[in-house]
């Protein structure tokens, strides 16, 4: 009797979701077969389930910038630290996070001001060697020398900070190359003004000297003077020369003055894990809207008539704040956030959010190590820059510094749309991302018991830590590296053999396109109801 009315109660709720998706407000929860849209077939799966009843309880640990605890769709589905004492300002539990009730953050000061103001962690590295940069930048150099400085260059590529001031240092290099093109003009030239045609009668000897920037001055200044300042004089152009790069040196400056970078504030050692101890339980962070977000996709509780459904109702939501309301997270807060929700008993761990430079990448390896030994599986956002991964990595990834073999923890998602296309900005690779799972325009929980439309992969990844859950909670026997392989497994192919790739959103030219197989391991979509099939079959033998 009590099957028969379970599966009664689940028919009825695979209909309600089913009339209610037709809003498509969740489109992420539909099925192209059964709704012609690319969601993540969620409410098939859930009747694929029929009169199976979930086994447990998930703990899902969001690690993010900041939440909303208080939220009508969120406030009954937070896991609790059933040992410790709510608001005694005591470390009932011992273990050395007073009140951590329902998570903990990690960026606060001691007098209890929300860290929300960081530095990119690419600008950090780089005033490590700015010195040496400077020393390189002006001066000829030997090829391995001109290989560390090249290396140096790949900072601006993830600051604009850093941009800003290799930009000032070129420009300013570049005219005082010009000074050397001047000598050159006024030996050619004693007694007259230099015209194009001297200036032209320069490039043999310019080619021979070998200096590469002294060729890039040659050919600035023959493009300058040539398209609309023809009538100019060479003295005007020589004066002028510092000019804008003047105007750019200042607005670097004014940048840099500008940056503020609060984590000194939590006044630990930052070179050493050890010191672990400090934050608070506070969440509520000047960009509580992202954590909430992503936490609502997981595990928004139903029966709120004017927000949305979880994707899993057997979620108990894990808080913890380590990301900055503006800026990159510093590598020992996420280290310490993952052992947090490790030690404390999360299934999986949601990281929607990424670094392509990190300062202790031997922490953040351990760390995923220490979730792999423990089983929790970690669910990572592929990132939003449309870049090939596999060539420019987005920290963290699957294989660990010196490690023999990849971690089998990890699973990486990119962004895909209704139609099935992947999202202009997604990031990709053939290697380095696992899938791609619905994106954009995914209706969600905000601060303030508001909702609205967030896009991107960190709204993606915790599609796929959804439905992750819910393998979970129906089939509690699965390892992570079993729930990971079973996901990227059942990935479901689309039918278009070719589909435009991301890329600049600037760039007015023609997408390239081709099959979702270049883009990630799996060549698919995420398909939550095969992959509980699969589940069905590897746990029931059936």
């Amino acid at each position: 009797m009590k099957r028969k009315k379970l599966f009664g109660i689940v028919l009825f709720t695979c209909a309600m979701l089913a009339a209610e998706a037709q809003t498509r407000v969740d489109w992420h929860l539909l099925s192209p077969a059964r709704d012609s849209v690319y969601g993540a077939g969620i409410l098939e799966a859930y009747c694929e389930l029929g009169d199976n009843a979930p086994r447990r309880k998930v703990v899902v640990a969001v690690i993010d910038a900041g939440f909303d605890v208080q939220h009508e769709a969120l406030a009954n589905v937070l896991w609790r630290n059933g040992k410790e004492i709510a608001g005694n300002a005591k470390d009932d539990d011992k273990n050395g996070y007073p009140d951590d009730l329902h998570g903990w953050n990690f960026l606060a000061s001691p007098d209890g001001k929300l860290i929300e103001r960081t530095s990119d962690e690419a600008f950090r590295q780089f005033l490590k060697v700015k010195d040496r940069f400077d020393e390189l930048h002006g001066k000829k150099r030997s090829e391995e020398e001109n290989n560390e400085y090249i290396d140096y260059l790949k900072w601006a590529k993830n600051s604009p900070l850093v941009s800003l001031y290799v930009g000032a240092s070129f420009n300013y290099n570049l005219a005082k190359s010009v000074e050397e093109l001047d000598r050159l003009l006024r030996e050619k030239c004693p007694d007259r003004e230099p015209t194009q045609e001297d200036f032209a009668a320069l490039n043999p000897i310019v080619q021979q000297s070998g200096d590469t920037l002294q060729k890039i001055a040659y050919y600035t200044y023959s493009i300058v003077w040539s398209f609309g300042n023809k009538n100019k004089k060479w003295d005007d152009l020589y004066r002028n020369r510092y000019r804008s790069c003047e105007a750019q040196r200042q607005e670097c400056e004014k940048a840099w003055a500008a940056l503020v970078d609060e984590r000194s504030l939590v006044n630990d050692d930052l070179n050493s894990l050890s010191d672990r101890y400090y934050g608070n339980h506070d969440f509520l962070s000047a960009a509580a809207d992202e954590g909430t977000a992503v936490a609502g996709i997981i595990a928004a509780a139903s029966g709120i008539t004017r927000g949305i459904k979880g994707i899993s109702d057997q979620v108990e939501l894990m808080l913890l704040r380590a990301l900055p309301s503006s800026g990159d997270a510093y590598d020992k807060d996420i280290a310490l956030a993952i052992r947090y929700a490790v030690d404390q008993g999360a299934d999986i761990i949601n990281m929607s959010f990424g670094k392509y430079v990190l300062d202790n990448r031997e922490w953040i390896d351990d760390a995923i190590a220490y979730a792999e030994k423990h089983d929790v599986l970690i669910v990572h956002a592929a990132g939003d820059n449309y870049r090939d991964t596999g060539k420019d990595p987005y920290f963290p990834v699957k294989q660990g510094l010196g490690r023999e073999r990849a971690f089998t923890n990890i699973i990486t998602v990119g962004a895909s749309d209704m139609e099935g296309n992947p999202y202009i900005n997604s990031n990709h690779g053939t290697g380095s991302v696992d899938l791609f799972a619905p994106g954009v325009q995914l209706y969600t929980t905000v601060c303030g018991d508001n909702y609205r439309k967030v896009t991107g992969t960190r709204i993606a990844a915790p599609v796929v830590a959804g439905i992750a859950a819910m393998l979970k909670s129906y089939y509690p026997s699965l390892e992570a590296s079993r729930i990971r392989d079973i996901l990227v497994r059942t990935a479901r192919q689309t039918p278009s053999a070719t589909v435009p790739f991301p890329r600049d959103p600037t760039n007015s030219g023609g997408a390239p396109t081709g099959g979702y197989d270049q883009l990630c391991v799996s060549g698919g979509i995420i398909d939550a109801a095969a992959a509980v099939k699969l589940a069905h079959e590897i746990c029931e033998g059936k």
